[in-house]
């Protein structure tokens, strides 16, 4: 269904399951008569089964306003109510808000599928080099980023067996070669390990801070 955005007609619903009589779902619309509220195809799957289970009512909590306003407002009330794929509360939606995707939560798998049918020829971007300043802005929007331990226990199966090429290895001897000296204490350490140990922060961190990749924080330098 197309959402046609009409100036300050924009409007913030929500479900309320008749069976325990709360709220399990906020969303937005930009229509006079009130269709995207009442909507039932393409909605995600935990808002189906709790459909399939109890009769629901359509509450307009808020109208007249701009788009701005009611994503705004719907960003608030999923706030307040809380969701529940991230054990906060008792909705059903998937993201935080505002037509968009912050965080939403992928299964694995779902990510699995994806990233298969995007590799070599799938990939929009195949056979494109990417301009210096693209990459600076993907490292920027990478920098600080947690993955959560499937992802990184399924990186680490893939990697099992397979050996790095000289090109790869290369950085990872050259550091590991080089003394560190912490420039506030003199303190001179042997290992990339015992400088990130002595400023509690990861290895992988410190490398990218000692090679430049990252803007140094610490007093750390190579010698």
């Amino acid at each position: 269904m197309a959402l046609v955005i009409n100036a300050n007609t924009c409007y913030v619903y929500r479900h309320v399951r008749l069976d325990k009589n709360i709220p399990f779902y906020v969303g937005i619309g930009s229509d006079n008569q009130y269709s995207r509220a009442y909507f039932a195809k393409k909605r995600n799957s935990y808002w189906n089964k709790i459909v399939a289970t109890t009769n629901y009512k359509v509450e307009i909590l808020m109208e007249d306003l701009s788009w701005n306003q009611a994503c705004d407002k719907e960003k608030e009330f999923i706030l307040l109510y809380g969701r529940h794929d991230l054990g906060k509360g008792c909705l059903a939606n998937m993201t935080d808000g505002g037509e968009g995707s912050l965080n939403v939560v992928q299964k694995l798998e779902t990510r699995s599928k994806r990233s298969e049918k995007l590799k070599g020829a799938g990939n929009p971007n195949y056979g494109k080099s990417i301009p210096e300043w693209h990459k600076e802005i993907l490292r920027k929007a990478q920098t600080g980023r947690k993955q959560d331990k499937e992802a990184v226990k399924l990186r680490t199966q893939k990697l099992k067996g397979k050996k790095r090429s000289k090109e790869v290895m290369l950085p990872c001897i050259i550091a590991k070669c080089k003394n560190i000296i912490d420039l506030s204490s003199g303190i001179i350490f042997d290992s990339i390990s015992e400088a990130a140990a002595s400023k509690k922060i990861n290895r992988t961190t410190l490398n990218a801070m000692l090679r430049g990749q990252n803007k140094n924080t610490t007093s750390l330098i190579y010698i």
